[in-house]
């Protein structure tokens, strides 16, 4: 089994990736449909799952929510196959939002901090911890 370490690059990517410009969904950007949604439930946490495709609070997966998350799902499984992992060695795959940080950036998009994490099936967890600025 080669080394593990690749898989907390994967956590950034996947990230990385849904917060980008590079994922645009019908008619706004991932991140936007996910902060709007987050805001009109008065849920500032959000955690996606990605291997059991849920959402919590549960209220925001509807609409374009629940259209990405299975395309969040095949994405990891292109990352693992770019970093020559096969699908099983992750036991769980999260995204986690917080919309609630209260910073304020030019552009009026949303402010977040994300912690992106992949528990491997031995139990190590690899994290990315990203912000609207990072991205």
């Amino acid at each position: 089994m080669p080394s593990l370490k690749p898989l907390k690059s994967v956590a950034h990517s996947l990230a990385h990736h849904f917060a980008s410009t590079l994922c645009y969904w019908e008619s706004d950007y991932a991140i936007n449909h996910l902060a709007m949604a987050s805001k009109l439930r008065h849920a500032p946490i959000v955690e996606i799952d990605l291997l059991s495709q849920t959402v919590t609070p549960s209220e925001i997966q509807a609409g374009m929510v629940a259209e990405m998350i299975p395309y969040l799902k095949n994405y990891l499984f292109k990352l693992l196959a770019k970093e020559g992992f096969p699908v099983d060695v992750v036991a769980s795959a999260h995204l986690k939002y917080n919309f609630g940080v209260g910073r304020v950036n030019t552009f009026n998009s949303p402010t977040y901090d994300c912690v992106s994490s992949i528990t491997t099936a031995n139990g190590h967890i690899y994290e990315a911890h990203l912000t609207e600025a990072s991205n």
